[in-house]
């Protein structure tokens, strides 16, 4: 063996020493990235709960927007139908057919059984039907429904005064 490659005893302890010295100073380096890394792990880790807390809270929120999309939907499908109806009832009460245009509107109310509107042009076609205590019912349900609607106080009216022609 080459002089230079063989460990002399007297080399030995400060080669150890140095190795030991390595090892501790990695040890300690070690130590200090865990302490660095550990404390950036926890906020990561409350970062991630926070995360898929939001997830969670979105999830069930877009389940309840499909939820109401899928009822919008439905209503405007029956918004539509009770358009048809009401435009029947309409033509049929402008053509004197006042009983046809009522079972018209009751088409419509199944669809949309609190619009006051519809129950104000029912109202009126059993008043012309001369069904006062009828139209009297659907007209007074159609202010509660909505008080701010002038005609179905107007409606309303006639049909208190019919009831007395009528009495």
């Amino acid at each position: 063996m080459n002089s230079s490659t063989v460990i002399s005893e007297e080399s030995s302890p400060s080669w150890l020493r140095l190795v030991l010295w390595a090892q501790a100073g990695l040890a300690v380096l070690a130590v200090g990235t865990a302490i660095v890394v550990g404390s950036r792990i926890k906020p990561l880790f409350e970062t991630e709960q926070r995360l898929r807390d939001q997830i969670e809270t979105d999830t069930q929120l877009l389940k309840i927007a499909q939820l109401n999309l899928d009822r919008y939907t439905k209503q405007l499908a029956n918004a539509r139908e009770a358009a048809r109806f009401v435009t029947d009832g309409m033509n049929l009460y402008h053509e004197r057919r006042y009983e046809d245009a009522v079972r018209s509107y009751d088409r419509a109310l199944q669809l949309d059984p609190d619009n006051p509107y519809v129950l104000n042009l029912k109202g009126y076609s059993l008043l012309k039907a001369r069904h006062v205590p009828e139209a009297a019912a659907a007209l007074q349900k159609s202010v509660e429904l909505d008080p701010t609607y002038a005609w179905g106080y107007f409606d309303l009216a006639r049909a208190y005064c019919a009831s007395l022609e009528y009495a």
